[in-house]
């Protein structure tokens, strides 16, 4: 599963986060989404960052996926959720968690921003973030991981800036825009997440007290 970030000004996540102070929340996705994730799926930053061959989705397909969507969440195969925003309650994008696998407590992970106005602010940073500690903290995993186009180098800073580690690439793995190309893949485990999770819990706590 790829992960299709395009983010432009990249924060400083040395500095830590603090989840009250978010421009974001998740929520279960809903039949209704549809339309809305349609228009995304047509844009072409999207299609151009994403691992899997270009194809044009109609709208009727589109519905059909967020069905499926709905079910798998049911089963825990496949959890997906959007993102929106804490200040209209508007959705600009989704996170994906795939392939969960409870025995070994792995899973693989996605995360778009729907348009571009909502691209390059931070809201990526923070999507990524609630994701791990979703994993990590409710669903108890170990590891997840990510799979990205060899060549997009937005993606990759991303993953590096949260502590992803580079496994392997797979050589000539898609197809796109008349040519193979290679897909990288990167995780995250367990304890590199707690680590920052536990200094953030101590400056959030300290940060309340002032």
């Amino acid at each position: 599963m790829s992960i299709g970030l395009t983010e432009k000004n990249l924060t400083d996540l040395s500095q830590g986060f603090n989840k009250e102070k978010f421009g974001i929340y998740l929520r279960a996705l809903e039949l209704e989404d549809a339309e809305t994730t349609h228009r995304w799926r047509n844009d072409e930053v999207y299609r151009r960052g994403v691992t899997s061959t270009t194809r044009f989705v109609s709208l009727a397909t589109e519905r059909k996926w967020i069905e499926q969507a709905v079910i798998d969440h049911q089963a825990l195969n496949h959890l997906r959720f959007a993102l929106v925003l804490k200040r209209n309650d508007e959705m600009i994008g989704m996170m994906q968690i795939l392939d969960i696998d409870m025995v070994n407590r792995n899973a693989a992970f996605g995360i778009m921003i729907g348009t571009g106005k909502h691209r390059g602010i931070g809201y990526v940073i923070e999507a990524g973030y609630l994701l791990f500690e979703y994993c990590f903290l409710e669903l108890g995993l170990e590891r997840v991981s990510a799979r990205v186009l060899e060549d997009n180098r937005s993606s990759r800073r991303m993953l590096e800036k949260f502590g992803l580690v580079l496994e392997g690439t797979f050589r000539n793995a898609t197809y796109k825009g008349g040519r193979f190309r290679n897909i990288v893949e990167y995780s995250l485990i367990r304890e590199q997440f707690m680590e920052q999770f536990e200094r953030d819990k101590v400056r959030m706590q300290r940060e309340n007290k002032e």
